[in-house]
Formats: C-alpha cells, sequence, structure tokens
C-alpha cells in the first residue's frame, strides 16, 4: 500500500520504501556526478543536498528507526567522490563541507516532530 508516497507492506514495514528510495537517491547522486561540468565540492555537494537529501528526508519521521545502514551510505559514498576528499574520513569531509550527517538530520526532524 502507498499512502503519500511511503510505502507500507501489510505487517507495516517500510523495506521496500527504503529500497525504493534508496536506489532513486543512489541513483541522482551518480546523475549529479556524471552531469556537471563543475567538480567543485561545494557546488556538488549542494546540488546533493537539493537534489538528492529530499528524497532521504521525506517523511523520515515515519520510517526512521531501524532503517540507518542503507541510507547512510548514501551521503558517505558521495562525498567520498568529491574532488581531495577520498582520503578523509566522513567526519572530516561533513566538516569541510560545514554539514551534518544524514543520520543527525532525521534526528532533529524527530524531534521537531515530537
Amino acid at each position: 500500500m502507498v499512502d503519500l508516497g511511503v510505502t507500507v507492506d501489510s505487517n507495516m514495514r517500510f523495506d521496500k520504501h527504503i529500497n525504493k528510495i534508496v536506489t532513486k537517491a543512489h541513483q541522482r547522486a551518480a546523475l549529479i556526478c556524471r552531469c556537471f561540468k563543475s567538480k567543485q565540492p561545494d557546488i556538488l555537494f549542494r546540488a546533493f543536498a537539493v537534489y538528492a537529501c529530499p528524497i532521504l528526508e521525506y517523511c523520515s519521521a515515519l520510517w526512521n528507526p531501524g532503517y540507518l545502514c542503507d541510507i547512510n551510505k548514501i551521503q558517505r559514498r558521495f562525498t567520498k567522490r568529491l574532488k581531495g576528499f577520498y582520503s578523509l574520513s566522513y567526519v572530516n569531509r561533513l566538516k569541510a563541507l560545514n554539514t551534518e550527517s544524514l543520520e543527525l538530520r532525521r534526528l532533529k526532524t524527530d524531534l521537531v516532530t515530537m
């Protein structure tokens, strides 16, 4: 069943929804890397934040608990592909881009929702 764009099965599990959004966000991230002429990390990450992050964050207060593994990998992989960021740790990449992890953003969304 799909309600407001969120896929739920009869057992109230969100596995299909998570797989769908992870696939879609991964495709968008790859498209950003291929299509932008500029290879400046700040511009590419801004495009990622605009085009891929909303897919990963939509209705996250509903499906968030227990589905963190695949979703966090999208941002990790994308930031690692940026020029000059391959050898940095994930935390250092986030600091260099002046941003937060998707997990922290989802936690803040949960707090605002409550």
